[in-house]
């Protein structure tokens, strides 16, 4: 496999190839019955749609890498970030997207296990009336939360024997990539602790994830950059099943003076540092008169010392219900 951004495209193609084999309804299925079993059949109903409508979704999505340091960012910026604030179809940089992360997003179970989940796909999508009581549209995001079978964390651990048969199953159906959390969620549940809060997961951070990622992808302090794959990684993706190649977005902190933006310096300019480390940045409230309305902002932080040197960024865990 090919290392670095490359591999959001080759994954993309992964899951439409998997979505789309023959053993997907019948893993499907087989999550479905057990998500009933735990959580009732009301919770069950939103993660069956999300599961009919995956292949669609990945498709049509536009394939994300984010570096390790931009998920550190993410991180960051979510220890601030107000989860109750009324989401809106603008709050997403994408409607459709599928992130792939350098990294795992780990986060403690209800047990205080570790759990990692690796790629996550989205989709806003407007509900039919007859959907709503009130028989208007309702906006909705269609999610999918993917888990690398190669990937080990502290579930894994603790529960060697089951992990191992779900492996063995996953792999004799040539799938790679298995469903950690897949839902149907509309916009106006995400601000309301009440809906979100459920399952064992009181602080939903997996939402909070997808919420910041998005807001941040629409700063300054962020640099997205489209990059074309080599005609090999192409036409493996096609071979896949995806029929529109697009290129990947590759989602990083913004550099210094290679990017052309200069972070705020202060001192002398005489200090010498062994690496970079982050200033932390907040988010503001602050009135957008296009919008009619409040929204938090994220008042960047930024990057101090040489921009050849390290980032060194205090790792957080999450708190996560598988």
């Amino acid at each position: 496999m090919n290392t670095g951004w490359e591999q959001a495209l080759e994954v993309q193609g992964q899951l439409l190839k998997q979505i789309t084999g023959p053993f997907w309804r019948e893993m499907g299925a087989a999550w479905l019955g057990n998500r009933q079993d735990k959580y009732g059949r009301h919770a069950m109903l939103p993660s069956a749609h999300a599961f009919s409508v995956a292949a669609d979704v990945v498709a049509e999505a536009e394939p994300i890498f984010v570096t390790a340091e931009m998920l550190d960012l993410t991180r960051s910026a979510m220890e601030t970030f107000d989860p109750t604030e009324t989401v809106h179809p603008e709050d997403f940089f994408l409607y459709t997207g599928m992130a792939l992360l350098e990294e795992p997003f780990v986060a403690l179970d209800a047990a205080g296990l570790e759990t990692a989940w690796r790629c996550v796909t989205w989709r806003y999508v407007d509900l039919p009336p007859e959907a709503s009581p009130d028989h208007e549209l309702v906006p909705s995001l269609e999610i999918v939360l993917w888990w690398d079978i190669n990937d080990n964390d502290g579930w894994d651990e603790a529960h060697p024997d089951e992990i191992d048969a779900a492996r063995m199953f996953y792999r004799s159906w040539g799938m790679r990539w298995a469903v950690m959390h897949a839902t149907l969620v509309p916009l106006d549940f995400m601000s309301k602790p009440e809906h979100m809060g459920n399952e064992g997961d009181p602080a939903a951070s997996w939402m909070t994830f997808i919420r910041v990622f998005n807001r941040l992808m629409q700063e300054r302090i962020v640099l997205k950059t489209r990059m074309r794959p080599h005609r090999a990684v192409r036409r493996s993706a096609q071979r896949d099943g995806l029929a529109e190649i697009r290129d990947v977005v590759v989602c990083e902190l913004r550099r210094a003076r290679p990017r052309g933006y200069e972070w705020p310096e202060t001192g002398d300019g005489q200090a010498h540092y062994s690496h970079r480390f982050m200033v932390r940045g907040h988010w503001r409230n602050q009135w957008y008169p296009s919008l009619q309305r409040h929204r938090q902002k994220f008042i960047p932080a930024y990057i101090k010392g040489p921009d050849d040197a390290p980032l060194l960024e205090k790792k957080r865990v999450w708190v996560w219900d598988r």
